[in-house]
């Protein structure tokens, strides 16, 4: 049985040989850190998004930077309440206080009111899927506008010819991964964008672990390096540019999976945006156990989150006394079906038949247990 992946990266054939070359070169020259390829990518992703750019390990590595420069003891930081349990574990670790907020059932875009939140706070601003929030824009400069700090959290947007007006650059800072599940994949990788090149500057002094002794020498610790080798920016410089193909690819993914999918399972008001780089259904109940179904049918699929971050144990002190089952129950009932630019048509309606029989199934199911 032909098995769809939920992911797989795309590398045009053109796309495949300048890489090569350029791997070739990188290795000829016996430079493999912090080289031309490390410096060209910098640039590229700086003019692009007309925001000072450092390249760094990961997308972990540069929330961590970032976090790393404020001074976020006792400070609180929002983080949606549906996200990666490292992002609130990281400020934990850090000396911040994670507060979870809601995010709406369609973008799952962060619900915030500016007018409640403290000047001093950091707000992580997470685009989920690459999905972007009706009220994004407002709420991010209204934040700003009231003193806080917005992270934006760029992973999974899938950017666009000209990314200098959109997502990424409404707050103080962006952070982007390279990594190979995410649109601009490769082999890893991430960068910082920012406005303040006095933060990019103590962000790139702080990548590498070796030569630091006197940052130690004042009571800081930096044990591990944080850059980008020559090689991963090599793939992630080509996979920027190729992105407006990725693009088209993934939006004619999306259209076919909006007009063949059952009504049952697609949320009203969500309909495709090409910043998006996973695609969400909407499942009528809680089934656990779709996942497993569809895989016997040769279809991948992911979940966007089990739980709530502070339902996990190293975190459930921060947990306030809000009611959050509309929470548990939306991240139960969202399932990320394979969306990446490989898949064709026929792969679609492939995916989309699966559904169908896992959801009848399920209905019978429960029409005799009613029984």
């Amino acid at each position: 049985m032909t098995r769809i992946a939920s992911w797989r990266t795309l590398v045009l054939p053109e796309v495949r040989d300048a890489i090569s070359d350029d791997v070739a070169r990188i290795i000829v020259s016996g430079l493999l850190r912090g080289g031309p390829h490390t410096r060209r990518l910098e640039e590229r992703l700086g003019a692009d998004w007309n925001r000072q750019a450092v390249v760094v390990g990961s997308g972990m590595d540069a929330l961590e930077l970032v976090l790393e420069d404020l001074d976020l003891m006792s400070r609180r930081v929002l983080v949606p309440a549906n996200c990666f349990v490292a992002i609130p574990g990281l400020v934990a670790r850090l000396g911040g206080i994670p507060v979870p907020v809601p995010v709406d059932a369609v973008r799952f875009a962060p619900l915030i009111d500016p007018d409640t939140v403290s000047g001093r706070a950091v707000v992580i601003w997470i685009h989920h899927g690459g999905m972007v929030g009706e009220h994004a824009e407002a709420s991010i400069c209204a934040l700003r506008a009231q003193g806080c700090l917005v992270i934006e959290d760029c992973a999974y947007v899938l950017a666009g010819p000209r990314p200098g007006s959109g997502p990424g650059a409404w707050g103080d800072v962006a952070i982007m991964s390279f990594a190979p599940t995410k649109p601009i994949c490769g082999s890893g990788g991430g960068a910082v964008l920012t406005r303040d090149e006095h933060l990019a500057e103590r962000i790139a002094a702080r990548r590498s672990h070796s030569g630091q002794e006197h940052r130690w020498a004042v009571g800081e610790s930096i044990y591990r390096f944080r850059g980008m080798s020559e090689i991963e920016a090599v793939i992630a410089y080509h996979q920027w540019e190729q992105r407006n193909v990725l693009r088209a690819c993934l939006q004619c993914v999306a259209e076919t999976y909006q007009q063949a999918l059952p009504q049952a399972v697609v949320m009203p008001g969500r309909t495709p945006q090409a910043t998006q780089s996973r695609y969400a259904v909407h499942l009528p109940n809680p089934m656990p156990d779709l996942r497993g179904r569809l895989a016997r049918h040769g279809v991948a699929s992911t979940v966007m989150f089990e739980r709530p971050w502070f339902d996990y144990p190293a975190l459930a002190v921060h947990q306030d006394e809000e009611d959050w089952d509309e929470i548990r129950d939306l991240l139960m009932r969202t399932l990320f079906l394979p969306f990446h630019p490989s898949l064709g048509t026929a792969d679609c309606m492939t995916v989309v038949d699966a559904l169908k029989r896992c959801l009848l199934s399920e209905d019978l199911e429960r029409w005799k247990t009613s029984l």
